[in-house]
């Protein structure tokens, strides 16, 4: 006579629920359904069921997120404090902030093996090469509420071609001279925007702090060494490092 099937235990839900609480006291809190599996000597099935139906668990990734020093709480309370007397008095402030940002662009391209999936009957053994160094190109573009600049690359012709070059304090300053001023020039917009720019080496060189100066001033500049700086490490209040550079990456 068929009977069902066999009910699990509930000194093996204990065990899986004590397994969970122990692995949970490590530095991340990960376990994989094997591991506990194979520290119960319990079937992979009854753990999975166990955490699934009755535990009622899910497993969930582990995001990564930008690591911060305490000195950089301090800094994003005063920017933050700062940023919000400005609309007080100026209620433009944020939409004529020209936001800045480089980003790089690998050529091959990458396969996200977390989504992709293919479907067959016996395992293609389907593989990706990925070379070493793989090229790159250097981009750097602006953007306001009112208009984005065309995309910037730092490169240099070499003898078959256009080759990337590193960014440094002589290059983003010719850039910044011969391409973005003129380009805000041309939109009758240099003296009422407000240039953005991180803490990048390259960007605090000293020509480059010169020329800022120069047409934007103290008051209508947010960068490191000028009165309204732009904390270390807060990608979040970006809008090219939280959406543009993820998005264009997508497309391409």
């Amino acid at each position: 006579m068929w009977q069902g099937r066999k009910a699990i235990a509930s000194t093996s839900v204990e065990d899986v629920a004590t397994a969970l609480q122990e692995v949970s006291r490590n530095a991340l809190g990960t376990c994989s359904v094997r591991e506990v599996s194979r520290s119960l000597d319990m079937p992979v099935s009854t753990v999975r069921k166990i955490l699934r139906n009755i535990l009622q668990c899910y497993s969930f990734k582990i995001t990564y997120v930008q690591e911060l020093v305490p000195a950089d709480l301090p800094k994003r309370e005063a920017f933050a404090l700062q940023f919000h007397a400005r609309m007080e008095v100026d209620n433009a402030w944020p939409w004529n902030t020209l936001w800045t940002d480089e980003a790089h662009f690998y050529l091959q391209g990458s396969v996200n093996t977390q989504n992709c999936r293919i479907w067959a009957r016996n395992n293609p053994f389907q593989m990706q090469p990925l070379t070493l160094h793989s090229q790159k190109v250097t981009v750097w573009c602006g953007f306001a509420a009112a208009f984005i600049l065309c995309l910037f690359f730092f490169e240099e012709i070499g003898p078959s071609g256009p080759v990337t070059c590193t960014v440094d304090g002589k290059r983003y300053e010719s850039l910044l001279r011969n391409q973005l001023i003129p380009a805000l020039q041309q939109r009758g917009c240099v003296d009422s925007t407000i240039f953005m720019q991180d803490g990048a080496p390259p960007h605090i060189a000293t020509p480059v702090k010169q020329l800022l100066n120069l047409h934007f001033g103290n008051d209508r500049t947010i960068s490191c060494h000028f009165p309204t700086a732009w904390p270390p490490r807060l990608p979040v209040l970006n809008p090219c490092d939280f959406w543009l550079w993820g998005y264009l990456k997508d497309v391409v």
